[in-house]
């Protein structure tokens, strides 16, 4: 998205266009919310399993020893 004074026409109907995109994504993952209510508290188990799955990721062969990469 482009911010400022001097848009050109194309450059408003971009904006416009995802802002509206977006409004509707937000508003979609409301009525989500409203329907599942997991999704309203967050999904904390999603999120768990995503972190053991990014420290899984992080560990690599070397050699014979299995060793873990250092952040």
């Amino acid at each position: 998205m482009v911010s400022g004074e001097n848009l050109s026409r194309s450059q408003m109907v971009y904006d416009k266009a995802i802002y509206r995109f977006f409004a509707r994504v937000e508003q979609s993952f409301g009525q989500l919310k409203k329907q599942f209510h997991a999704l309203h508290n967050g999904l904390s188990y999603v999120y768990r399993i995503t972190n053991d799955f990014d420290k899984c990721a992080n560990l690599k062969f070397s050699g014979t020893a299995l060793s873990v990469r250092a952040h």
